[in-house]
Parts: C-alpha cells; structure tokens; sequence
C-alpha cells in the first residue's frame, strides 16, 4: 500500500525529478495519507465512484452540510466511523470537535495496526450545527 506523497499544502512532492510516495515515509505516512484523502474527499467527488452508490468520501452533502444541521453527536458518530473504517487503523484514541464561525475543526489521534501513532487536524467550513 502506497500513495503519492504530498506536504502539508496539498502539493505533489517531488525529489530529484522523481515522486516521492508515502511508503519512502513508512507505513503510519502512508495510512495518514490515505485517511486524509478521504476525510478531504466529498461523497461522490472522485470520478471513478459509481454516481448511483458512491463509496468514497466523507457525506457532507448528504449529511453535514448545507440543510442537514447535525449535532455534534451525528458528527462524532460520522468521523469516528470514517476514521475507524480506514485500512490500517486499529483504533481511534481521540476524537475531538469544535466549531467556531462556521468551521468544523476535526482533531484526531489515532493508532495504526503496526503501532504507529497517528495526528492530524481537518477543517471544514460549515453551514451550522445544532
């Protein structure tokens, strides 16, 4: 399992003219990557998804943006789902939520089948929650 890496800007890296993937990080790099692509990516946006059942991507349309107004708990509930259902995570240790002036800021801690702890902050502009 790997993927191409990117920093923190969401550019391609490159190193002496050639990619740079995740597994040149180690394996926790590569699932931190993978999780952050689908926590990024809205249900239905990647163009090989059926558009009839979509499968990869968060459902923030469907569920979390615009008219849906969920809780807090409804959040929890959907990114801690997310976050466990992703390939190589064993456990999610944190999961914390806030919202301030529209956005949702997901901070996580998670740890991965090898061990590896895992960090990272998503944000997320919002309609509003309940």
């Amino acid at each position: 399992m790997s993927d191409i890496y990117v920093d923190g800007s969401n550019d391609i890296v490159f190193k002496s003219g050639d990619l740079v993937f995740t597994s040149d990080y180690g394996y926790g790099e590569t699932v931190k990557s993978r999780l952050a692509s689908y926590l990024r990516t809205f249900l239905g946006e990647w163009f090989l998804d059926s558009k009839l059942a979509p499968i990869w991507g968060m459902p923030y349309w469907q569920r979390i943006l615009g008219d849906n107004k969920p809780t807090l708990l409804e959040l929890d509930t959907i990114f801690r789902a997310a976050i466990l259902s992703t390939e190589g995570i064993e456990r999610l240790d944190e999961l914390v939520l806030n919202v301030e002036q529209r956005v949702l800021k997901v901070t996580f801690t998670a740890t991965c089948e090898n061990g590896t702890k895992l960090e990272d902050i998503i944000e997320i502009g919002i309609g509003g929650v309940n």
